[in-house]
């Protein structure tokens, strides 16, 4: 009679230990959420847009500073005649998801947020990534 109560007990106690593990992974898993980039609501950029015209000069003025993103100093160096070969070399660019490109996260919402001039320039770069990242 002894021996029936302990099991009994012991898988009573297995069934908590389970419906408690059931319960925290469904906690876990609920709390890792997936963070989709949505740019913001702005103007959309009209026609093609040109790297040497539209987005180099946004780095020049931003970026491609003495002690900041110019030659010699952080990478990538995004000067204007290096900028598009540090981008490309550096997989910083993703033509496929462009909202998931590593520089539009750095620009949109990581650590060089501050530092563009405003939110529309970030449109420029996540539409001309849009348009295939060109060189032109």
């Amino acid at each position: 009679m002894y021996i029936s109560k302990l099991n009994i007990y012991i898988m009573q106690k297995s069934k908590l230990k389970n419906i408690a593990v059931v319960i925290l992974g469904t906690l876990f898993l609920a709390a890792c959420t997936s963070k989709t980039i949505q740019p913001p609501d702005l103007p959309i950029p009209s026609g093609n847009l040109s790297f040497s015209k539209d987005v180099a000069p946004i780095f020049t003025k931003s970026c491609a500073l003495s002690g900041c993103h110019a030659s010699g100093f952080i990478q990538p160096d995004l000067t204007a005649s290096n900028a598009y070969n540090s981008l490309i070399s550096m997989s910083l660019v993703d033509t496929l998801q462009p909202e998931q490109s590593a520089l539009y996260k750095k620009i949109t919402q990581g650590t060089m947020k501050p530092y563009l001039s405003s939110p529309e320039d970030g449109q420029i770069i996540l539409y001309w990534i849009k348009q295939g990242a060109k060189n032109n």
